[in-house]
């Protein structure tokens, strides 16, 4: 056992491992080993050497504060500094996208291994929308607060509830419970108004009920359930929950491969996430939003040991995805005619009423 001895004393030493909240709130600020430049020993570079060499050396105090009163092409330079050091941490990333100068090509892919609410909502919210967030949910644990949390995040663009590994416990964290909440919270506060495409995995409470709240959030382009609680002896059986939602002979994920067969290597399915991750990319390209984008992923395991490749059985019968109709219009119940019965009552109840007026009986 150590000994003091300064007063002679012996004390037992235990070394304390941070939490996973500690190690989330590290690695926002971690980047690459730089090799900061030495200071030549004449010229007027030597400014350009030392600027840098502090500009560096202060990453982690850098704020938006610091850079808003400086002019937009000296902002511009840092951010290049920053670029071609390798030096782009996500705080970093997300100080220069609060500036409105980066734009859709300087996304920030990021791994989250603690799903805490707090670290989630820390990292990826943005209230003043300077940027957009695609997340992907592994194999974190989850629990039915943490999921109706994730209406939280204003700028949450698409999100991809993965199934687990197999050697992780499969739990349901997914239901038409939750998404009923978000379609709520979406309905009377405005939430998740920039959701564009759903991706949900292995959640066999998901059913057809999902599809009467899909409604409820603007945004919502297309909705995918893999392996969910959804066959096609449902969705034949409920059409008016699925009006305003349609399903095409030819799955677009399917489409996807179909049309760009050399995007996909090799002679074996693709990965699911890998699919669903170039499907975003194609999908969301059309779009004109200038908007950076933070690629989040929470999950304790890497993407190729979690992936589950599909086939061509599986658009058939386990993958569903729903499109938004543009060509639908909810259409206004007719108002219905009041029962015979009905009709007889009001009219002897005017018919006293009359009598007692003009006789005063009652």
């Amino acid at each position: 056992m150590p000994f003091d001895q300064e007063n002679g004393l012996v004390y037992a030493e235990s070394v304390m491992k941070a939490d996973d909240h500690m190690r989330c709130s590290r690695a926002k600020y971690k980047m690459h080993l730089l090799e900061l430049p030495g200071l030549p020993t004449r010229g007027a570079g030597s400014l350009l050497v030392m600027a840098k060499r502090t500009f560096f050396q202060n990453m982690d105090k850098l704020d938006i504060s610091s850079l808003q009163d400086l002019p937009q092409p000296v902002i511009q330079q840092l951010w290049r500094w920053t670029n071609e050091s390798g030096a782009v941490s996500l705080h970093a990333w997300q100080v220069f996208a609060s500036t409105g100068l980066l734009n859709r090509e300087d996304d920030f892919p990021f791994k989250l291994a603690c799903m805490m609410p707090a670290c989630l909502a820390r990292f990826a919210t943005s209230p003043n929308m300077a940027w957009l967030v695609d997340l992907a949910i592994g194999d974190v644990s989850m629990n039915t607060e943490d999921m109706i949390s994730l209406s939280k995040i204003p700028n949450l663009r698409t999100l991809h509830l993965r199934r687990t590994m197999r050697n992780f416990p499969q739990q349901t964290y997914m239901s038409d419970r939750i998404l009923r909440a978000w379609a709520l919270v979406a309905k009377n506060s405005g939430a998740l108004s920039k959701l564009q495409l759903l991706f949900i995995d292995g959640q066999r409470d998901v059913t057809t009920r999902t599809l009467q709240y899909l409604g409820h959030f603007p945004a919502l382009q297309m909705f995918t359930a893999f392996d969910c609680g959804i066959c096609c002896e449902d969705i034949a059986g409920k059409e008016q929950d699925v009006a305003g939602w349609r399903l095409d002979n030819l799955n677009p994920l399917q489409r996807l491969i179909v049309e760009k067969p050399t995007r996909f290597s090799g002679k074996s399915p693709p990965q699911w996430p890998t699919l669903v991750r170039m499907f975003i990319a194609d999908f969301l390209g059309v779009y004109t939003s200038s908007q950076p984008v933070l690629r989040l992923l929470c999950s304790k395991s890497t993407i190729n040991r979690a992936g589950q490749r599909v086939c061509e059985d599986d658009f058939n019968d386990t993958i569903f995805s729903f499109q938004r109709d543009p060509n639908y219009r909810a259409v206004a119940r007719e108002a219905t005619a009041q029962p015979v019965a009905k009709r007889r009552r009001l009219r002897g109840n005017v018919a006293a009423a009359n009598y007692e007026l003009m006789t005063g009986n009652g």
